[in-house]
C-alpha cells in the first residue's frame, strides 16, 4: 500500500474521529454553568488534538548540494499534512477528566448544601420552638400586666414595681422578636439540600470522585512522553510536475520514566491534601462533627444551671404563696421570669435533641 493512500485514509479516519468526538461532547443544557465550562475548555483543547495539521514549507538548498527533487534554482515548496495517531486517545482522557470534574464539582455542591443545612438547622429548631413557647405564654404576660396597671389605680402596687413588671413584660416581646428572627435567619441559611444522601456518604464519594480526576488528569499526561506522527505532502518537480513525501515517526521522551513515578506521588500527595487540608470539606465536616459534640456538651451544662434556677424560682413561688396574697408583685414577677427562663430551656432541649438527630442523620 502507498505511503499517500496511508496519509489519505489517516486524515478520513481523523475527520471522522473528530465529527465523532464533537458529537458525543454535544453541550448538555441542563448541566451547571461550571460543568458547561470545564465541558467547553475540554472540548476547546481536543478540538486541536482530533484535526490533523496542515503544513506549507518553503526550503532553499545550497547550489551543488543533490538533495532530491527541486526547482532549478535550489527553492522547493512543501504541502502537507501530518497528525498524531495518540493524540485522539489524549483528547479523550481530556474529555473523561472534564466529565470527572464536572462529577466532583456537583458531589461537592451536594455536600456544601448539606453542611450549611446541617450547621443552621439545629438552631432554627431550637429558636422556633422558643418563640413558639414564647407566643403560647404571651397571653398570661398580658394578664399580669394589665393586673398590675388595675393595681396601680387601687393603689396597691407602685409606680416602681409597675414599671418593674412592664420591663420584665418587654423582655419577653423582645425575646420573642428575636428568637423569631433569628429562626428565619437560620432557616435561610439552611436551605433545603437537593441531596438525600449523608454527609458521611457524600464526603467518602467526594474523596473518590476526585481521586478518579486526579487519575484521568495523569493518564492523560502520560500521553506528553510519546509521539506517533504521521506526516505527508507533495512536492512540486521541475520535470515530472507533482510528487509526493511522507514518512511515520514514533518518539518518546526519556523523562517519560521519571515523570511516571512523579505522577505517583502527585497523586498520593493530593490525595493526602483533600482528606487533611482544613480547607477542604471533608476536612471541615470533621471539625463540623467535633464541634457539634462540644456544643451539644455546652448546650448540656447551661441546661443544668437553668435547671437549677427553675427549682430556685419554684421553691420561692412555694414560699410567697404560703405566706399570703400580699405577695402579689412578687409572685407576679417572679412568674414572668420563670416563663423567661423556662424559654431558655425550652431552647437547650429542643438544641440538643436537634444536634443528636443531625449527627445520627449525617452518618452513613
Amino acid at each position: 500500500m502507498k505511503l499517500s493512500a496511508v496519509s489519505m485514509r489517516t486524515a478520513a479516519l481523523a475527520a471522522l474521529l473528530c465529527a465523532v468526538a464533537d458529537s458525543a461532547h454535544a453541550e448538555d443544557t441542563d448541566a451547571s454553568p461550571y460543568c458547561r465550562r470545564v465541558s467547553a475548555r475540554a472540548q476547546s483543547e481536543a478540538a486541536l488534538l482530533w484535526a490533523p495539521r496542515l503544513f506549507v514549507q518553503g526550503l532553499r538548498y545550497p547550489s551543488g548540494f543533490d538533495i532530491g527533487p527541486m526547482t532549478p534554482n535550489g527553492y522547493q515548496l512543501r504541502v502537507g499534512a501530518s497528525y498524531s495517531l495518540l493524540d485522539p486517545f489524549k483528547a479523550l482522557q481530556l474529555g473523561a477528566a472534564a466529565d470527572a470534574d464536572c462529577a466532583v464539582y456537583t458531589v461537592q455542591s451536594e455536600l456544601e448544601q448539606v453542611l450549611e443545612h446541617s450547621k443552621s438547622r439545629p438552631e432554627e429548631r431550637a429558636y422556633t420552638a422558643q418563640a413558639a413557647f414564647l407566643t403560647a405564654h404571651q397571653s398570661a404576660v398580658d394578664t399580669i400586666v394589665q393586673r398590675a396597671q388595675t393595681r396601680l389605680k387601687e393603689h396597691t402596687i407602685t409606680l416602681y414595681e409597675l414599671n418593674h413588671l412592664l420591663s420584665l413584660a418587654d423582655h419577653i416581646e423582645r425575646k420573642t422578636a428575636q428568637a423569631s428572627g433569628l429562626a428565619a435567619r437560620r432557616a435561610a441559611d439552611a436551605g433545603e439540600p437537593q441531596s438525600t444522601r449523608s454527609a458521611d456518604a457524600l464526603g467518602s464519594e467526594l474523596v473518590r470522585l476526585r481521586n478518579t480526576h486526579e487519575q484521568k488528569l495523569s493518564a492523560a499526561r502520560a500521553y506528553d512522553a510519546w509521539a506517533l506522527r504521521v506526516l505527508g505532502g507533495a512536492i512540486p518537480l521541475e520535470k515530472s510536475g507533482v510528487d509526493w513525501f511522507g514518512w511515520v515517526e514514533l518518539s518518546y521522551s526519556l523523562g517519560g520514566i521519571a515523570r511516571s513515578g512523579a505522577e505517583a506521588r502527585y497523586r498520593e500527595a493530593r490525595r493526602a491534601e483533600l482528606e487533611s487540608d482544613p480547607h477542604e470539606l471533608p476536612a471541615l465536616h470533621k471539625r463540623m462533627k467535633e464541634q457539634r459534640a462540644q456544643q451539644v456538651e455546652q448546650a448540656a451544662v447551661e441546661l443544668r444551671v437553668i435547671d437549677k434556677r427553675l427549682k430556685y424560682l419554684g421553691a420561692t413561688t412555694h414560699e410567697l404563696q404560703a405566706a399570703g396574697s400580699q405577695q402579689t408583685y412578687e409572685l407576679d414577677a417572679i412568674a414572668i421570669e420563670q416563663m423567661s427562663v423556662e424559654a431558655e430551656r425550652v431552647y437547650l432541649t429542643t438544641l440538643i435533641d436537634a444536634l443528636e438527630q443531625e449527627g445520627s442523620a449525617q452518618r452513613d
